[in-house]
């Protein structure tokens, strides 16, 4: 079941944000030769380029094998604080991000 969950330190929740959803990212892909590096949640920017291979931020056409798995970032992200806000205020399950999926 898909839970939104909310980075805990505001200067990484900048870092990790998806800039089409404004949700952490999932699956971090970077734009091959896009500077500085324009990064997506992978479902985001495959749903977006699905029939039109363009980025979404600078306009530019996207060339072969553009999408880039981003496993640095993605490893910086599984290691981030993160907590799943409760509808009533307050949170839940702080823990380590990857530990939030477990």
């Amino acid at each position: 079941m898909p839970r939104y969950v909310k980075i805990s330190d505001p200067k990484l929740r900048a870092n990790f944000e998806d800039p089409v959803s404004l949700a952490p990212l999932y699956r971090p892909i970077k734009i091959r030769e896009s500077d500085p590096p324009h990064v997506f949640s992978y479902p985001i920017i495959m749903e977006i380029t699905r029939t039109a291979k363009y980025d979404p931020i600078s306009q530019q056409t996207l060339g072969p094998e553009w999408a880039i798995p981003d496993y640095q970032k993605d490893h910086e992200l599984s290691l981030a604080t993160a907590s799943v806000p409760l509808t009533y205020g307050g949170e839940c399950c702080q823990t380590n991000y990857l530990g939030l999926f477990a």
